[in-house]
């Protein structure tokens, strides 16, 4: 809950090659909480920042 807003996401359901955008003004806190988030699920996530649909946030790809 970068911006105090929770936001669900189906991480098992990630597979490698997809992704998923999170929106968040607090990308430093959304960074934290998603590195924990893969590390717990043997995961390795890209990110980057990015305005998408008119909300700033970030995409994370699930890589090998």
């Amino acid at each position: 809950m970068p911006d105090g807003v929770p936001i669900v996401v189906e991480w098992g359901k990630l597979q490698i090659g997809n992704s998923v955008f999170i929106p968040a003004i607090n990308q430093i806190q959304l960074k934290q909480e998603v590195k924990k988030i893969s590390e717990r699920k043997g995961y390795t996530l890209k990110g980057f920042s990015r305005i998408e649909a008119g909300k700033y946030g970030m995409r994370f790809w699930r890589i090998l």
